[in-house]
């Protein structure tokens, strides 16, 4: 029996496969590790140190966690959950930061995207399932929130190639270190974390330090 199988073999069986189906075979290496580079393609224009996004969830993408990606190489996309001029406000305070904005397809996204173009985005993504664009993101299962596989008993697995040297976004069901290797082998550029971030001082929202305490009982 073979001991695993090429990617060629198991993609190519008729089914979909997701991360925690596959795991990767040790093998020697011959390289030291200041040898790896983690630069990569965010979009065909957009450059990154590190494959690392943070997700355009109001939970997770903000001034703090914008600041924090771009300082360690990744890049942050701030949410829209918030007014044009808000989300601009966020863009312009990480200055001369690599940073992007999330805007959706409606028509007063229109006026949203000149007021992020303005503040200094370096990239714009599109919360919509089917655009033309530089870069795809792809993830169609169950996410920080998003739960189509459990609610409508639909979804795929996230195999990843880049087609036509666009570069692919891993976005969804990222919630370990192995999930980020997983992607990037299988053709992944970048892995947009949602949930992995949200617990992270720079996240937005308060932290709560709940104490508990414990009677002993003496009959």
């Amino acid at each position: 029996m073979e001991d695993g199988f090429p990617a060629s073999k198991i993609f190519n069986q008729g089914y979909s496969l997701t991360y925690d189906d596959v795991i990767f075979l040790p093998h020697y290496i011959d390289f030291p590790t200041h040898a790896v580079s983690l630069s990569t393609r965010l979009s065909r224009n957009v450059s990154l140190s590190s494959p690392c996004v943070a997700s355009p969830m109001d939970t997770v993408s903000e001034a703090h966690m914008a600041a924090s990606m771009a300082a360690l190489g990744g890049i942050a996309i701030v949410h829209c959950n918030c007014t044009s001029s808000q989300q601009a406000t966020i863009i312009r305070a990480d200055g001369e930061w690599m940073v992007g904005a999330a805007i959706g397809t409606r028509e007063s996204d229109r006026e949203r995207l000149e007021h992020l173009v303005k503040a200094g985005a370096n990239v714009v993504v599109l919360d919509s399932t089917q655009a033309g664009v530089d870069g795809l993101r792809v993830g169609m299962r169950s996410g920080s929130i998003c739960t189509t596989q459990e609610v409508c008993a639909v979804g795929r697995g996230q195999p990843f190639t880049r087609c036509h040297g666009v570069p692919v976004i891993a976005d969804g069901g990222i919630s370990n270190s192995a999930h980020i290797v997983k992607a990037l082998v299988l053709g992944a550029t970048t892995v947009m974390m949602g949930s992995f971030l949200a617990v992270s001082t720079k996240a937005p929202g308060m932290i709560l330090h709940l104490f508990s305490v414990a009677l002993g009982i003496i009959v």
